[in-house]
């Protein structure tokens, strides 16, 4: 198990596997719930066996590049460890409970599930910051469904079926989702990569590998920089409550390559707007439309954004 799993938390896997086979249990109580279980040397010999065969799996959901994908005849494996990836960055552990029974029992319909849990943990969560603790017991349910389906020899649930059984009723609506993402400041460089870098190429003919989320060939760019100067103009009617507050909403953010970036710096908007001209994307066009950068800008742009969210991280995808 150890092995298998690597440098990532055994404890995690512990906790995980303990719930998607038997239900919620708190850090504190899981070797208390382990020692009541297994009374009898055959139940240790086979909660071992379990484990050593699990925790595979597990490495491989916590792993892109595990080479237990090479051996598993599934299809879209370069998309399934792209999309294992974005899980990563944002944050989404608790679905690793429900990946691990899929992957487990149903392997053929891995792909299809992980796009439900990432477009709908991406909603949920990432951007509604909504109670998680509902959204384990909805992954602990729709996992050991998925077990006992298999464990009776039933006809395997789609993805489509667990959401409409499990997801449907807390899946944060269009109209939800557009108005929470339109306000969302985000601290974190990665994951402002990750969303923009998905809007991006979503927008684009096709997908440039440059701007991708874990792509070190682009730049997360602030428009009214971190630490504006005096030559940047931040009075209250500009934007009202301070200008420290929209830096790191979504709308200031765009991507460009780490040459022109370092030429930026915390020069003033209109030099800004001749560098993203250089090398304008998608998401960066509507900042040139712009005559001054100012928080209604910051606003429109975000709502913009906002409406091309909806579109990405969605499910049912149509």
């Amino acid at each position: 198990m150890s092995q298998n799993i690597g440098h990532f938390s055994l404890m995690r896997f512990l906790r995980h596997h303990w719930n998607s086979y038997n239900g919620a249990i708190p850090s504190a109580g899981l070797f208390a719930a382990i020692k009541k279980r297994i009374e009898t040397p055959d139940d240790a010999r086979h909660f071992s066996d379990q484990i050593t065969v699990s925790s595979e799996y597990y490495g491989a959901i916590i792993d892109s590049n595990h080479d237990l994908w090479q051996r598993l005849d599934i299809n879209n494996t370069n998309d399934i460890k792209k999309r294992l990836d974005h899980l990563s960055i944002i944050r989404a552990e608790q679905c690793y409970i429900l990946l691990l029974a899929v992957l487990e029992n149903t392997p053929h319909l891995f792909y299809d599930y992980l796009v439900m849990i990432k477009n709908f943990t991406f909603r949920f969560s990432t951007i509604g910051g909504k109670n998680t603790a509902e959204l384990l017991r909805t992954y602990i349910k729709t996992a050991h469904a998925i077990r006992e389906n298999s464990k009776n020899f039933k006809e395997d649930i789609s993805a489509a079926e667990a959401f409409n059984l499990f997801f449907k009723d807390i899946y944060p609506q269009d109209n939800q989702f557009q108005s929470t993402f339109s306000k969302k400041a985000i601290k974190s460089t990665v994951l402002a990569r990750y969303i923009l870098s998905e809007i991006n190429n979503n927008l684009s003919d096709e997908e440039a590998p440059r701007y991708s989320a874990t792509s070190n060939e682009t730049d997360l760019e602030h428009i009214l920089p971190k630490k504006f100067l005096d030559h940047w103009k931040t009075p209250n009617k500009d934007f009202p409550g301070g200008a420290t507050k929209f830096v790191n909403r979504l709308g200031n953010m765009t991507l460009i390559s780490p040459e022109l970036n370092r030429k930026l710096g915390n020069t003033n908007f209109e030099t800004k707007k001749e560098v993203y001209a250089k090398d304008c994307l998608e998401i960066t066009t509507r900042i040139l439309e712009e005559e001054k950068w100012t928080a209604s800008a910051i606003n429109r742009r975000q709502n913009w954004l906002a409406g091309e969210a909806i579109k990405i991280w969605r499910f049912p995808l149509v």
